[in-house]
């Protein structure tokens, strides 16, 4: 499938890898990928008023 978004065109099936024996010998599957991440927890009976960040991880 190709998808266009923002005057891109990227063709998906050209990004794929052929051979999953391709996909195992890569190295990238064993990269180590940490998020971080800003939320704020919504507050329901007061939905004006912005509560204070919280941040967290994960791996």
């Amino acid at each position: 499938s190709t998808r266009k978004d923002k005057g891109l065109s990227i063709d998906f099936k050209e990004s794929q890898v052929a051979d999953f024996e391709d996909l195992e010998e890569d190295k990238f599957l064993n990269a180590v990928v940490k998020v971080y991440c800003t939320h704020i927890r919504p507050d329901y009976g007061l939905p004006w008023q912005k509560q204070r960040q919280h941040s967290s991880t994960g791996r």
